[in-house]
């Protein structure tokens, strides 16, 4: 594996395992309690959880290293002298070896990115190695350019890398026009009623279901805070949490801190060679319960219908590009078709703050590059 010379920041990331120490509520309840604003409460957990985590909870593996020669230690003494007070400090150990073995279970899965409900719960070479494949596999150390020249120093991939992405994002518009008519009457739209029912300002009970509505564990902002954060210590972080989105629909803006985005390069192929070959993480999947390979299998299934059909009426299939369409999403196109479909004010505001306001940063081989903000597209 080649050897990497530039060193990058890495996002700070909250760890589901953090979970099982008993002295990990402390750390969320302390951040929290001297300030009533959501930035600076997750500014002070993430200084301080950095902390904990370092001096504290420490490495998982020389925790368990350390704990394991103990156990022995106390065994092997067990063994020549039993004594009430060995006995009781063995048992201790067991179970921090316990809790131990079970935080690194969790490590693991991270890495290994699998549903072990499916493949097994086991802590096996299996999943270690798969994890380790997986960052291998990841790891970019080169690229060709648009001359089909390869670029190996790892400045200028860098740089190759974020000034393709900056460009894809930038937008081809030098302005819009805001003279389009919006009464045509076959348009689809929603109904006045349904306007009225929408333009209200967010409830905390809104609030609170759509939080419950996110997948614990899936797709953690820039700050590193999953939905599932937030689910253990709604208690301690519901209160600032229901004032900033309640602030967000007052003012119809959405604050910057809460707009950072990271994109994950992830390899569509075997060996890739250009952009082109890698996948934007965020952009992977928009259908609810739908696979890649489906589409694959309902052009199949179309193919074959038109191929055995017979009669005079003839059948033909379009095969149309749409490379990097959510990148390439013109804002003034988004809103345009947010008024066409008769979506009140204040909602349309809100969403054009989520488009428009995002500052995205390339993780490159694990580490932050310096982040940009992108006038089109969505993420």
């Amino acid at each position: 594996m080649p050897r990497r010379m530039i060193h990058l920041n890495r996002p700070f990331r909250f760890q589901s395992f953090w979970l099982s120490d008993p002295s990990f509520p402390t750390v969320v309840s302390h951040a929290w309690k001297n300030s009533g604003k959501l930035s600076e409460n997750i500014e002070n957990f993430v200084k301080e959880a950095s902390s904990w985590n370092k001096h504290h909870f420490r490495n998982i593996f020389e925790k368990k290293k350390k704990i394991k020669a103990r156990l022995n230690g106390i065994q092997r003494a067990l063994a020549i002298n039993p004594s009430p007070s060995l006995i009781h400090l063995e048992s201790q150990l067991l179970k921090d070896l316990d809790v131990v073995c079970g935080q690194e279970t969790e490590l693991w899965a991270l890495k290994a990115r699998i549903n072990w409900l499916v493949l097994g719960d086991r802590n096996t070479s299996f999943y270690h190695i798969l994890a380790l494949t997986r960052r291998k596999q990841n790891l970019i150390t080169s690229v060709k350019n648009g001359a089909s020249d390869w670029i190996m120093e790892e400045r200028e991939v860098m740089n190759f890398f974020k000034e393709g992405f900056y460009k894809l994002y930038t937008t081809a518009q030098e302005s819009a026009s805001g003279n389009i008519s919006y009464n045509s009457h076959w348009q689809a739209k929603i109904s006045e009623e349904e306007n009225a029912s929408i333009s209200h300002l967010v409830t905390e009970e809104e609030i609170s279901a759509a939080l419950w509505s996110l997948k614990a564990f899936k797709a953690p902002r820039l700050n590193g805070l999953h939905a599932g954060f937030f689910h253990r210590f709604w208690i301690t972080v519901g209160d600032s949490v229901r004032e900033e989105v309640k602030k967000a629909f007052r003012e119809r803006k959405i604050p910057k801190y809460l707009n950072n985005t990271s994109i994950v390069l992830i390899p569509k192929m075997q060996g890739p060679e250009s952009i082109g070959n890698y996948r934007p993480i965020s952009l992977s999947a928009f259908v609810p319960d739908r696979k890649g390979v489906d589409n694959a299998i309902i052009v199949q299934e179309i193919i074959h219908t038109i191929g055995k059909t017979r009669g005079k009426v003839g059948h033909m299939a379009l095969k149309i590009d749409l490379k990097k369409a959510y990148d390439k999403l013109e804002w003034s196109f988004i809103r345009c078709m947010l008024q066409r479909f008769n979506f009140p004010d204040i909602l349309i505001e809100i969403i054009m703050s989520c488009i428009t306001t995002a500052t995205t940063s390339i993780l490159f081989n694990g580490g932050s590059l310096e982040p940009f903000e992108p006038t089109r597209g969505i993420r």
